[in-house]
């Protein structure tokens, strides 16, 4: 039965992907999984039970769960380093590496709006503009504290669209300077999931604004 793997989902979610999840969520999630199963008249096996409940983490709002995994007070230090793995999720990013003005054009459609009103339209650049590289920052939270993180090193797997509610485990030997985790591909690995509400209420052209 669902109702007797509850230990054994605990301890695979913590071995497998790092997270401790809170014992009322997983009974939660574990009842209305079994109540699914009755409605559709199905059989889940106990590795299809594990992948559902790792499912409903992540779409899950770590805010909701009250979760908590960052030291406290970490925002305060000059420099500090934490050690460990730390299920995030993220709640706003945007990309400091290019100019947010230009980026809300892009995001408005305004962007090429004055392309055009030259008379002599051949008449290229005579000097050469290096293309902006992409450096991200982001709000992430633990679902109980916040902390910013800047992307240190090029992040494959993070970008300006990456949906907000997405979860990332932050892991390692990681620093903190004033309060900003550095991030990179080594200390980093995106888990996937979404929240709603977050996306609905942080369009990016409202992030941007924020920015500027």
């Amino acid at each position: 039965m669902i109702a007797g793997q509850k230990d054994c989902i605990k301890a695979w979610m913590l071995q497998t992907h790092r997270i401790d999840v809170q014992n009322d969520w997983l009974q939660a999630c574990l009842d209305w999984i079994q109540e699914e199963q009755r409605e559709s008249n199905t059989v889940n096996t106990p590795d299809s039970v594990k992948n559902l409940v790792f499912e409903q983490w992540l779409m899950s709002d770590l805010r909701e769960l009250h979760s908590c995994c960052l030291p406290d007070n970490l925002q305060e230090n000059i420099k500090a380093t934490i050690s460990g793995s730390f299920p995030l999720q993220i709640e706003s990013i945007i990309d400091v590496g290019s100019s947010c003005y230009s980026q809300l054009q892009k995001v408005k459609g305004t962007e090429n709006a004055n392309v055009g009103v030259s008379a002599d339209t051949s008449i290229q650049p005579g000097y050469w503009e290096p293309k902006p590289s992409k450096m991200l920052y982001l709000k992430l939270t633990d679902g109980t504290n916040d902390i910013q993180a800047m992307e240190y090193k090029p992040i494959s797997s993070i970008g300006i669209d990456t949906v907000l509610g997405t979860k990332v485990l932050v892991h390692g030997d990681v620093i903190c300077r004033r309060g900003v985790l550095l991030l990179t591909s080594d200390n980093t690995h995106v888990y996937g999931g979404e929240v709603d509400t977050l996306i609905e209420d942080n369009p990016p052209e409202q992030l941007l604004q924020q920015a500027l």
